[in-house]
């Protein structure tokens, strides 16, 4: 659907808030504990060539990414066919699961390259759980000792999780009646001027369905960080208030969105390039926003399934159901390449 398309059909005259639907984030769950249970052994198995020669960590890191394009659509096709989950419920579990998966891979390319920091290999109980984490672990430059979390993290990231389970209740059921364009809807149904639609392209772009993609995100980020707080690490901010704390696109996209997988890509593809084999500068960036598209292609690639049967508005608008959703956060993910490929020249 275009924007400058008819609407879809107004909403109801009455107008709910509508708590996130439990079926996603349950199958999500479950695709992680599968990731988990196929991506330790590897992890192991990397751990045992640690000193070896460089290309069986290689090989290792290169079945932890190819395992899960069989493993996950068995598994999807398996729920679905048993009646325990619909389409939508297994695109949430295929996303958080590549994810698992792709960090993993990354971490063991790394470790290949020379670029896992110092202390995560200390053992192998540290090294897999900073190999599976869904955030980085932090760990002290000098000393290689895991940084200890302090006596309010959990506390703090348990509220966290609430607010942006409150704040996503809210927007995706302000968002989805109007299939992800709600200021479009009420322009048009005001009048519909150029200039009006102009601003409620931008309102709907930026405040409803980046606030989505935020909120989804961080909101997983936040339970894969507070499994490591349990195990007694710190980890790393994963946004710095993105949405709110912005003073350029660069800052967005370099420095506020996403820093795991900026911290990720910078630490395991574009130091190895010019610390290890001396590429220049440009071509490392330039590989690593390549790395960068492989990455979120990965992560977020789907079967070919209707998504229709979702349940809830939070699902349909945050595992991007929608065409449109689904084409804005591709335009997105290529201009935060670019950005991060631009922040780490500098």
């Amino acid at each position: 659907m275009g924007f400058f398309d008819p609407p879809p059909p107004p909403p109801p005259a009455q107008w709910s808030i509508e708590a996130p639907s439990s079926g996603p984030y349950a199958i999500g769950l479950l695709f992680v504990v599968v990731s988990q249970v196929v991506a330790v052994p590897l992890c192991v198995l990397a751990y045992q060539f640690k000193g070896g020669p460089f290309w069986m960590q290689y090989l290792v890191g290169i079945a932890t990414a190819v395992l899960p394009l069989y493993v996950q659509p068995a598994l999807g096709s398996y729920l679905t066919e048993q009646g325990w989950a619909t389409d939508m419920d297994v695109l949430a579990g295929r996303f958080v699961g590549s994810t698992t998966y792709a960090f993993t891979a990354f971490r063991i390319f790394g470790a290949a390259a020379g670029g896992t920091p110092k202390g995560a290999d200390a053992d192998v109980a540290t090294w897999i759980a900073y190999a599976t984490a869904a955030v980085d672990p932090l760990f002290d430059k000098e000393s290689g000792k895991p940084i200890r979390p302090s006596s309010s993290a959990i506390p703090n990231r348990i509220r966290d999780v609430l607010v942006r389970l409150f704040f996503l209740s809210i927007v995706s059921s302000i968002s989805h009646p109007h299939g992800g364009f709600p200021a479009k809807a009420y322009a048009t149904a005001n009048g519909g001027s150029d200039a009006a639609l102009a601003v409620a392209f931008v309102v709907d772009g930026v405040l409803v369905q980046l606030m989505l993609i935020f909120l989804f995100l961080s909101l997983l980020m936040d339970v894969g960080a507070m499994l490591l707080l349990v195990q007694n690490f710190s980890v790393l901010t994963p946004f710095e208030k993105p949405m709110f704390a912005t003073r350029s696109p660069r800052d967005f996209w370099g420095k506020k969105w996403n820093i795991q997988v900026t911290t990720t890509l910078k630490r395991c593809v574009f130091i190895p390039l010019r610390k290890h084999l001396g590429v220049p500068t440009s071509a490392a960036a330039i590989a690593t926003f390549l790395s960068s598209g492989l990455f979120h292609e990965y992560s977020s690639s789907s079967p070919s399934q209707s998504t229709s049967s979702a349940r809830s508005p939070s699902s349909s608008a945050c595992m991007r159901s929608s065409p449109s959703l689904r084409a804005s956060s591709r335009r997105r993910l290529a201009r935060a390449g670019r950005s991060r490929a631009t922040s780490l020249r500098c």
